[in-house]
């Protein structure tokens, strides 16, 4: 706390700009009324995509005391309209701050309600905005009409998953192209690639990039999360060196309202992402333009049209072992059938070898946890 602290007093950085994310902000919600708890400094490297935007001091997260259902029940029929006492039942007066309900779980289990800042104390005239407002931001009520408040409150969640932000798209680098689906054919059970099918999607989530958009993205993504480390006095906590190329193949990232994996292609050329139908979970006006007819605004605003890394995977090399299904993938993808023979050839040998060497033959079989211990003799 004291080292948070000491960074937000530095003369040459705002506590309240969204960049610096130095504490989190909650309450607790019991029979007796709301209990405001100590701020927390963030010691997360990660940072939410909401909160980069407005700056975490505008959100509390207020939670309800008790886990069961019917408890929670009388909490929110109960306590809801007694602090929530405006008009629409949505706002309410707590520490010279109004604060509005922006986000909760539609379920009667909801055990945090996301509350937002519209106006008050330290907050600035012409930074005043509603928690409808700010909602319809995330996700743009305009382009996404459809969406029931069921599927609104998931895809809430995606403004509040913890990322670190890279590369920001520019025009031209993203497309969206169909997901590769199958169709299965009654008479013989096996599955045909299909374009035009409504059922087992073969891309599910999983989009591409091209290898210098990774580069550059990984580029990026080093250079903010080491800027934020530094913020939060964890110089140890930097894993990732900047280097010229990517180190890894794939990714889990956000873009927007796009959500998924994105796995590098070297066939595309320059800077080119490339997300499927499935990864679109909702409109913003950078996706929406892919429409016909297309979405005329075209809002380059870094809310929607930046790379945010969840997780890498797994960095090469590691440990892999074959299978009918991969040996299969693998030979449809080039690999020579000697090479499969080889591997089979090496591992008889050594098998042959560990009959002679009982103590060859039991570490072989540890590591592959073949055995168990109560049959060895």
């Amino acid at each position: 706390l004291k080292r948070t602290t000491t960074c937000s007093n530095n003369a040459s950085l705002e506590v309240d700009e969204g960049t610096s994310c130095l504490f989190l902000f909650h309450a607790k919600l019991t029979t007796n009324g709301i209990e405001l708890l100590p701020p927390e400094p963030a010691t997360d490297i990660h940072t939410r995509r909401i909160y980069r935007r407005y700056g975490t001091h505008r959100f509390l997260d207020l939670h309800c005391e008790g886990t069961c259902t019917s408890s929670l029940v009388v909490l929110k029929q109960r306590l809801f309209k007694r602090h929530f006492n405006s008009d629409d039942g949505t706002t309410m007066e707590l520490a010279g701050r109004k604060y509005g309900l922006l986000y909760s779980n539609p379920s009667c289990k909801t055990v945090v309600f996301r509350l937002f800042a519209e106006s008050g104390i330290g907050i600035r005239k012409c930074d005043e905005i509603t928690a409808p407002n700010v909602a319809a931001r995330c996700i743009p009520s305009t382009l996404n009409s459809g969406l029931s408040l069921t599927k609104y409150m998931k895809r809430m969640k995606l403004s509040f998953t913890s990322t670190v932000p890279s590369l920001i798209i520019k025009r031209g680098m993203l497309e969206v192209i169909p997901d590769i689906k199958a169709e299965v054919d009654d008479n013989d059970g096996y599955a045909r690639i299909s374009h035009t099918h409504e059922s087992l999607i073969m891309t599910d989530g999983c989009g591409l990039i091209s290898r210098e958009a990774l580069d550059e993205v990984y580029s990026r993504y080093t250079y903010n999360l080491e800027q934020r480390c530094i913020l939060l006095g964890k110089f140890n906590a930097i894993r990732y060196s900047a280097a010229s190329s990517c180190p890894f193949s794939s990714f889990q990232g956000r873009i927007g309202g796009i959500k998924g994996m994105f796995v590098v292609d070297d066939n595309l050329n320059g800077v080119k992402i490339q997300c499927r139908h499935s990864q679109l979970k909702y409109d913003v006006p950078m996706t929406k333009k892919f429409a016909i007819p297309p979405y005329e605004n075209d809002d380059d605003d870094t809310l929607y049209n930046t790379i945010e890394i969840k997780e890498w995977d797994t960095p090469p090399p590691h440990h892999a072992y074959l299978s009918q299904n991969t040996i299969q993938l693998l030979e449809e993808r080039g690999v020579p059938k000697e090479f499969f023979l080889s591997l089979a050839k090496k591992e008889i040998d050594e098998l042959n070898s560990a009959r002679e060497d009982y103590q060859l033959l039991m570490t072989k079989y540890k590591a592959r946890k073949y055995y168990r211990r109560d049959t060895l003799c």
